[in-house]
C-alpha cells in the first residue's frame, strides 16, 4: 500500500521518538508498503534546521539519503494538479506546508498518515479541481 507521511511523522520515525504512534511505526517499517515523503516536508525541515528550531540526533540528510536508497521511502514532488487542488482547498488549516502535503496525498490518491486532527475537518468538503 502507498502512504504519504506528514512531516512530524517522518521526524518522529527517523528520531525514534515515542510520540510516533505504534500503528504508524508498523506501517512505515513494513517493507511491503511504499512510503512517500513530500519534497515540501524536506523543505520545511531544512528551514527549521537552518533557523535553529529543529535539531537531529544524526545527520539529517545522510539519514534521508539512506532511507531513499536502502528502504521503502520515496520522495514525491509537487505537481501542477496538486497546486490546482490546493488553490481550491478551504483555509481550515493555515500552515502552507501541511496544506501542500495534504493536497499531494489527495491528488496522488495516497493514504495520508498524520496526527494533526485539523485534517479531519477537510473530509466534509468536496474539492473540485479546475
Amino acid at each position: 500500500m502507498k502512504y504519504l507521511i506528514d512531516t512530524n511523522i517522518f521526524i518522529w520515525f527517523i528520531e525514534g521518538d515515542s510520540l510516533l504512534p505504534k500503528k504508524f511505526e508498523e506501517i512505515i517499517s513494513d517493507s511491503d508498503n511504499e512510503i512517500y515523503i513530500s519534497i515540501a516536508s524536506i523543505w520545511e525541515i531544512t528551514i527549521k534546521k537552518s533557523n535553529g528550531n529543529l535539531e537531529f540526533k544524526k545527520d539529517f540528510f545522510k539519514t534521508l539519503n539512506l532511507l531513499l536508497t536502502n528502504h521503502n521511502f520515496e520522495l514525491i514532488n509537487i505537481s501542477i494538479e496538486c497546486l490546482q487542488y490546493l488553490e481550491n482547498l478551504p483555509f481550515i488549516h493555515k500552515d502552507p506546508f501541511d496544506r501542500i502535503i495534504y493536497s499531494t496525498a489527495k491528488t496522488e490518491n495516497i493514504t495520508f498518515l498524520y496526527t494533526d486532527k485539523i485534517f479531519d475537518e477537510y473530509e466534509n468538503y468536496f474539492i473540485i479541481n479546475s
